[in-house]
């Protein structure tokens, strides 16, 4: 299991914590999409319009929880 705690450099505020499975095939883009979390996107994943910008350098669409080898991951959004 992989916990995730989701901040907004914006509000400065904790957005969300969760836990997910770091088999999982969805990327962080869809993961954060499905809780609701709204996160920019034009090319609808296709790693193209690189909108969807977490930490300031990764690309939520193209890192999936299999590509975090910790137990925790924190995921840093600007405009939240």
């Amino acid at each position: 299991m992989l916990e995730v705690e989701v901040f907004g450099l914006a509000s400065g505020k904790q957005i969300d914590k969760f836990t997910t499975q770091q088999t999982s095939q969805q990327n962080f883009l869809e993961i954060l999409q499905d809780r609701g979390i709204t996160i920019a996107s034009s090319c609808f994943g296709e790693g193209v319009c690189k909108r969807c910008l977490i930490n300031r350098s990764q690309l939520s669409c193209q890192l999936s929880p299999a590509d975090i080898s910790s137990e925790s991951f924190k995921i840093e959004v600007d405009y939240l």
